[in-house]
């Protein structure tokens, strides 16, 4: 090394500028780490928000799906409504004509068994007539009454009774 004063300042100013290079490229170097760990840390955190981001999509897809499938069976139940409610009220008017039928019927049941208490009764004094009338003077009239022209419409007419009077006793006709 040379002893000149300005050589030696010159040596030192080159020492310096390398130390400062020196100084430069490590922190720039550090620099460079700390932004690729920055770098690597940013492409972790844009991949999770991918996967967070693909996760809440499936999970929306799957709804729409939910619901979809609630819509259709909403629709399905509102049909099933529907048509059970056509089916009650079919059922209720079939249900109204048979109690009228059924009152009809009632109706026609009362009128034949009154025709048929009377009936009842006139071949009961027909019988108790014929009673009296064959105990207290056996051949002293005639009776001309018929059974069948006492009790209404005859086997001819097709009455209710004519099968009745047509098989029951008669009263014999006596004539002069």
């Amino acid at each position: 090394m040379s002893t000149d004063p300005q050589v030696k300042t010159i040596e030192k100013i080159i020492a310096n500028e390398e130390k400062q290079d020196e100084k430069s490229l490590k922190h720039a170097i550090k620099d460079l780490k700390a932004g690729e760990k920055a770098e690597s840390k940013a492409h972790k955190m844009a991949d999770k928000a991918q996967h967070a981001l693909d996760k809440v999509t499936r999970k929306e897809h799957d709804s729409a799906k939910a619901i979809n499938k609630a819509k259709a069976n909403h629709e399905k139940a509102l049909t099933d409504v529907q048509q059970t409610q056509k089916t009650i009220d079919i059922k209720h008017q079939r249900e109204a004509k048979l109690e009228e039928d059924v009152r009809r019927q009632q109706t026609l049941v009362n009128e034949l068994q009154q025709k048929k208490d009377q009936n009842d009764q006139a071949r009961e004094a027909r019988i108790a007539q014929l009673h009296t009338h064959g105990a207290a003077g056996a051949g002293a009239g005639s009776m001309t009454t018929s059974p069948a022209s006492m009790t209404g419409p005859s086997a001819a007419e097709g009455g209710p009774t004519a099968a009745a009077t047509q098989s029951g006793p008669t009263a014999p006709v006596e004539t002069a």
